[in-house]
């Protein structure tokens, strides 16, 4: 605490001194009775009988002087107030110095007069009386310093010099004993006076630093929407504040006759969170053990609310409880806003179906739970070319279809459990009573959600998905190992193509292991360059020349010999070996194209992966420096899907400024847009094989649609200036269809088959017949 300052130091001193000054005046009526008795000893058995004269006059002086000192002590406990203000304690104190010289001096004037003349009987009562008088006086006004040694020196000052004139040994030795005597009770005086001071002094304090809590507790109060609150050993409420009334709804008065237990019974919220969280705080009380921050369920004027109550018990220096104390506060909102916290944490903000971190909570407690609660199925849905719905019509229409999968999912089964995972993943755990024999049938209704297209900004969009199905009991499977199955089984139903359902079986954990030898031995192979081009020339159909070769990815497998891209392609994208795998034909194909003479191009395929690594078209420059290559030779194929993003776009462009030509590849079969190839810079279609191979279909029909499209392409590519390639001749008849259709180029197994040798096509440049 920090030391009173100038004005707090005048207070308090004024405050002690005052309270000297009561304690002396309190004493007033005993030392009346004393001097009363003291008077009327003297007057009747020493001063009367030899000396009627000096008696009356004596008793004349000195009963007056005690009367008027009782009158001034009456009027005064009448007229003062329990606190007397500072004018009134110096008054008091004047007249007390007064009413003590008073005294004295006709103590020494009836020692002065009777010593000499009275007999040694009364001598020895009159010394003895004097003696009374001198320490029952000091005693008696001993709470003020100077009053009470004022009183004792003016007593031995006055009354030694009778002793002296006494001219006798004994008074002698008496003078020397009450200067000692006096002496001892002077420092008496001072001890007691310093007691009395250093007692107050304490009392002073403990009040202001009584009233110093009281005042912080009332701001704490009025200031915060805490409450204390406190009870007797009966759990009585013996301190209930204005604040735990208006949170309560009772009054100050009607908390007071009810205690803590009674009044956390009455507000405790009806549902059994509310109840046993009561049951918990009256247990530790009854207990006698603390609580902090215990938070309580509650319910006032119908309204819900929590508080958090925190409390120790008051014990005695036996360990008996004396009561209670503790403070309480309503986090009503903090709960609520600690509720939602969680919800947002737990919850998909775009769809607001569950997250994957609720997902998996849950799925962990059901797998958690009893096996008589019956199977667990789980079903991972992935929505099909979802990707080319954002790259086509952007992302907020792709989120606007997830907001509309997510409603009409949580709308058809109610007592399943369905989150979003990410992107376009969405799960639905559910443990039926009687499940069916088939996933099939158990996700049935889901898949029926798709049937009906749906409208996204005036976008009419058939969706389809793939769905993955595992299932297991509660107790022998763990939550990571059920969606484990379920991807794989998700990875099945997409490989068997779109709109799929597949359910897990053994199998799919060995063909998975057997995916995962294969990407080690994939990223092996990247760093041994174990991959290498074959060559498949495109022909001029006019002249019958080579003017380009595509370069045809391989892989010379250690152990499994050569393989072809469709034994590890799907599994190298996948895993995002494509993109090294990509950069390593790139310099292979600029290595052989900086060999070869005679103006003729290498086509190389660039998936969609290595157009969105950053620095691809920082690796096509680097390669094309290095070997010296002409940029006008090289020529990169892409798909429709591949080129059709914004981003994609405006990479091509950067290719196409530094001479790079570009094809589309698998025409026909993509989102194709006439919009785009005017934007794109492309230099060549590649009509896709399926429409060359159904030519030589035998259904009249689909012959005339195939002929149709490729007619069509021709005149598009005619209408763009740029040249058009027909894929997969594999026939002379085919040959002669797509020439006759205005086919610019031709490639197939029948125009020239892929080899590693890429000189052996550049002999071929005879005219096709």
């Amino acid at each position: 605490m920090d030391e009173p300052g100038v004005a707090g130091l005048e207070g308090i001193e004024d405050e002690i001194f005052g309270r000297q000054v009561l304690a002396a005046m309190k004493v007033a009526p005993r030392a009346n009775l004393a001097n009363a008795t003291n008077i009327i000893v003297v007057t009747l058995y020493i001063a009367l009988p030899g000396h009627p004269v000096f008696a009356l006059v004596w008793v004349g002086l000195a009963l007056p002087a005690a009367a008027l000192r009782a009158v001034v002590w009456w009027l005064g406990e009448r007229a003062s107030p329990p606190r007397p203000t500072a004018v009134l304690r110096r008054r008091y104190h004047r007249i007390s110095m007064l009413e003590v010289t008073l005294q004295a001096s006709l103590t020494a004037i009836l020692a002065a007069y009777l010593l000499p003349r009275i007999d040694p009987d009364r001598q020895v009562v009159l010394v003895a009386s004097i003696a009374g008088i001198l320490g029952a006086g000091a005693v008696a006004l001993s709470t003020v310093r100077s009053v009470g040694t004022l009183w004792v020196v003016l007593h031995v000052s006055t009354i030694a010099p009778t002793f002296l004139a006494m001219d006798r040994t004994a008074y002698d030795v008496l003078t020397v004993q009450m200067f000692v005597y006096g002496a001892v009770l002077v420092a008496g005086v001072v001890y007691l006076a310093d007691s009395f001071r250093r007692r107050t002094l304490a009392e002073i304090n403990a009040r202001r630093e009584h009233q110093v809590v009281e005042l912080l507790l009332d701001d704490f109060e009025d200031g915060s929407r805490d409450w204390l609150w406190e009870t007797d050993s009966q759990g009585a409420l013996t301190h209930a504040s204005e604040r735990l009334a208006e949170v309560s709804g009772y009054s100050v008065e009607s908390l007071r006759r009810l205690t803590m237990v009674e009044l956390l019974g009455r507000l405790a919220h009806p549902s059994d969170d509310g109840r046993r969280s009561v049951e918990l705080l009256t247990d530790a009380m009854a207990r006698g053990v603390g609580v902090r921050d215990h938070l309580l369920h509650v319910q006032v004027g119908g309204s819900e609310h929590w508080w958090a109550i925190s409390a120790k018990p008051r014990e005695a220096a036996d360990g008996r409880v004396l009561g209670w104390r503790g403070v309480g506060a309503d986090t009503t909102q903090a709960h609520i806003h600690g509720l939602e916290m969680v919800r947002l944490a737990e919850t998909d903000p775009l769809t607001a179906l569950a997250n994957r971190r609720r997902f998996q909570e849950s799925l962990d407690s059901v797998l958690d739970g009893e096996p008589s609660a019956g199977e667990v199925h789980l079903a991972i849905f992935d929505l099909d070319n979802f990707k080319v719905v954002n790259d086509t019509l952007g992302h907020s229409v792709g989120d606007e279809l997830l907001v509309q999968v997510a409603l009409r999912m949580a709308a058809c089964r109610e007592d399943d459990f369905i989150a979003r995972l990410g992107g376009d993943e969405f799960a639905v755990v559910t443990q039926p009573a009687s499940p069916p024999d088939f996933a099939e049938l158990l996700f049935a209704p889901y898949q029926d959600v798709f049937t009906e297209p749906f409208i996204v900004r005036g976008n009419r969009l058939h969706v389809t998905t793939s769905v993955g199905c595992a299932r297991a009991w509660p107790g022998t499977t763990r939550a990571e190992e059920l969606v484990g199955r379920a991807d794989l089984a998700l990875y099945a139903a997409k490989a068997a193509g779109p709109s799929r359902m597949s359910s897990y079986t053994s199998s799919m954990t060995m063909r998975a292991r057997e995916r995962a030898s294969l990407v080690a031995d994939l990223q092996r192979a990247i760093t041994r360059e174990e991959f290498l081009l074959y060559y498949q020339s495109q022909h001029d159909l006019r002249t019958g020349k080579v003017v380009a070769t595509e370069a045809l990815l391989r892989w010379q497998h250690p152990r499994r010999g050569l393989l072809p891209p469709s034994e590890f392609l799907e599994v190298a994208e996948a895993s995002g070996l494509l993109v090294p795998i990509g950069g390593l034909m790139l310099r292979q194909a600029c290595r052989k194209l900086a060999t070869l003479g005679g103006g003729v191009r290498v086509a190389f395929n660039v998936s969609h992966s290595e157009l969105d690594a950053n620095d691809f078209l920082e690796r096509l420059e680097q390669a094309l420096d290095e070997f010296g290559v002409d940029p006008q030779r090289l020529e990169l194929e892409v798909t429709e899907t591949a080129a059709g993003t914004p981003r994609s776009e405006s990479l091509l462009r950067e290719v196409a400024q530094l001479g790079v030509r570009i094809a589309i590849d698998d025409f026909g079969v993509g989102y194709s847009s006439l919009a785009r190839l005017q934007r794109m810079p492309v230099d060549v279609i590649k009509v896709d094989r399926s429409f060359a191979a159904a030519l030589r279909a035998s259904e009249p029909r689909s012959t005339d649609v195939a002929r149709a499209i490729m007619k069509s392409a021709v005149d598009i590519a005619s209408a763009l200036g740029i040249e058009v390639l027909a894929e997969g001749i594999e026939t002379a008849d085919q040959l002669a269809e797509v020439r006759g259709l205005g086919f610019d180029l031709a490639q197939g197994y029948f125009v020239a088959t892929p080899a590693p040798d890429l000189s052996r096509h550049l002999r071929l440049v005879e005219p096709l017949s």
